[in-house]
């Protein structure tokens, strides 16, 4: 523990080129922080990430509850998992339909059926999410169309 706290102590110091002590809550975070289990190294880039960028002019105003209060945010939201709400509504005969046909269709032919897809959306203005789904929707809708509608 005694390490863990000296080595982000040392870290955070320097970075601020500072040469005083961390503060009473300062350390009570770091010790928070050990009690998470959260690596050294992911603090460590934390404190280099959010100390650049704090304005240049109020960087003797930077400290370890800046840190805190957006390591908790990352913690809770992380990057690179996106949040996915699955609905409790089973699929239809017809949606399984459409995914064993994926599944199994050529890659070619999945090629065709993006392109085509694609081309219909062209005209929209469209978010990048509302872009993915419509782009889901309308292969469902092709593929529907072709294979079991027939």
């Amino acid at each position: 523990m005694n390490q863990y706290v000296k080595e982000i102590e040392e870290f955070y110091l320097k970075l601020k080129k500072s040469s005083f002590f961390l503060s009473s809550k300062e350390r009570e975070i770091i010790l928070k922080w050990y009690k998470q289990k959260i690596p050294v190294e992911v603090i460590k880039q934390k404190i280099k990430e959010e100390y650049i960028k704090f304005p240049v002019k109020k960087s003797k105003k930077f400290n370890l509850l800046i840190v805190d209060k957006n390591l908790n945010k990352t913690i809770k939201e992380p990057k690179n998992k996106k949040i996915i709400k699955k609905t409790t509504k089973p699929k239809t005969d017809i949606e399984r339909n459409v995914s064993l046909i994926w599944k199994n269709l050529p890659k070619e032919e999945k090629n065709k059926i993006k392109k085509e897809a694609v081309l219909q959306l062209k005209e929209l203005r469209l978010s990048k999410d509302e872009y993915k789904e419509a782009l889901k929707i309308l292969i469902k809708k092709i593929i529907e169309e072709r294979y079991i509608n027939q």
